[in-house]
């Protein structure tokens, strides 16, 4: 069913940048990718009854190593690209979003600067790295997921322990009503709330998980999450 989700929003979303006339709301696909990834990440790491360090490393460890070859791979080639096929003034945009990019924040360059994402998706040409926003939101969700989970792992109750993310989950939807389109779009902490949902499902169906194949099921899930970024 997982994948079956994952399979849904990946094509939602290649249809949306297609035609955006025919599926205006292919967008959402992005949406269900970080519902799925709190889901994952809160099943892989409420796992453990205490978060150590040499936990919380070995999350950190197994993301770097699946993530970040393969996309400074696709960094280096679209580099390239632009080298190859932008003018000099198209290029010095594609600098900037290169740098900002390499650093996994290619969204707060979008907060920065004010701009208007469907405007940019509408000539995407002239920024090959637009896309890596999403990207850039979840692994900043990753610097506070083990926090949270942290936290967790302390309430006894799971009821607690879902009232807990639930709060978590409206403060951030807060932020989202009450904030601009662009910060909206881009803000991690405008975007925490879609996680949370995921961890608060994760949360709900923990005990019928482990009823299930414990150890196949996590070990399916670890894979799931390493899949969302290829």
């Amino acid at each position: 069913s997982l994948e079956g989700l994952r399979g849904i929003a990946i094509i939602s979303v290649l249809l949306f940048h297609i035609r955006q006339d025919f599926f205006a709301n292919g967008f959402l696909g992005v949406d269900v990718f970080f519902v799925l990834s709190g889901f994952l990440i809160s099943s892989i790491l409420s796992r453990h009854r205490k978060l150590t360090p040499a936990i919380i490393l070995d999350f950190y460890g197994r993301r770097f190593k699946r993530i970040v070859p393969l996309y400074a791979t696709v960094l280096l080639l679209c580099m390239i690209s632009a080298l190859l096929l932008y003018s000099s003034v198209d290029m010095t945009n594609a600098q900037s979003s290169f740098t900002w990019s390499l650093f996994f924040a290619r969204n707060l360059l979008q907060i920065r600067d004010a701009r208007d994402y469907w405007k940019q998706a509408s000539d995407s040409s002239r920024d090959i790295l637009l896309h890596a926003w999403s990207l850039g939101v979840e692994i900043q969700f990753y610097l506070i997921a083990p926090i949270i989970a942290l936290i967790s792992t302390m309430i006894r109750s799971r009821t607690g322990r879902i009232i807990f993310q639930s709060s978590l989950a409206a403060v951030s939807l807060f932020l989202f009503i009450s904030s601009d389109p662009t910060t909206q779009f881009n803000s991690p902490w405008c975007r925490c709330w879609q996680f949370l949902l995921g961890s608060i499902a994760a949360e709900a169906t923990k005990d019928q998980d482990t009823e299930r194949k414990p150890e196949k099921f996590t070990e399916d899930k670890e894979s799931l999450l390493e899949q969302n970024h290829d």
